[in-house]
């Protein structure tokens, strides 16, 4: 299965092209996807939850050691800690699962150029926590999403970037070659 995002509303095309620097070269799609085949390479389990966990803890070290997102979508103040919900719902309409859906070669080796060692190191460090475990990791206090859902109430809203930054900045996953 082959994902094509076209963008043909002018306003939200002008936001990209006047924020250019903000424009990232996956989507969270694909990069869940590259995301739960490494972990299936290193034998961790994987679930709905789990996957939206990992995928926060790469967005945020990224986010935090490159100053911009890895990926187009950005995470939501959910019941449950961070969510990204394309990926969410993609899952959801296929039983929770990403199975069956590829994505290009040369979208796997832009991902493993950019931030493959980031991928590893974050699978390597939390890849066999439980999907319990991660929700806890994300719930703690002066977390973005802690701040956003527990502290200003706003729950299903977009968590702020600055706040996601100062969370990594404090417990960041290196990605020693990627910098």
């Amino acid at each position: 299965m082959k994902i094509t995002i076209l963008v043909n509303d002018k306003e939200v095309l002008s936001h990209f092209i006047e924020n250019k620097e903000e424009i990232s070269m996956f989507n969270s799609i694909e990069f869940a996807t590259y995301l739960n085949r490494e972990a299936k390479r290193l034998d961790n389990d994987i679930n709905l939850t789990k996957i939206q966990k990992l995928l926060y803890i790469c967005y945020g070290s990224y986010l935090a050691v490159k100053g911009q997102p890895v990926f187009s979508e950005e995470p939501k103040a959910w019941d449950y800690g961070p969510v990204f919900a394309d990926v969410y719902y993609f899952m959801k309409l296929n039983n929770d699962s990403l199975g069956g859906l590829e994505i290009s070669e040369e979208v796997v080796n832009l991902i493993k150029k950019e931030c493959g060692n980031l991928v590893t190191s974050v699978l390597n460090h939390f890849g066999d926590w439980s999907a319990g475990q991660l929700v806890a990791w994300t719930h703690r206090p002066e977390t973005a999403w802690h701040k956003k859902y527990e502290i200003q109430g706003e729950k299903y809203t977009d968590l702020d970037k600055n706040d996601i930054i100062q969370e990594f900045e404090r417990y960041k996953v290196e990605d020693k070659e990627g910098q």
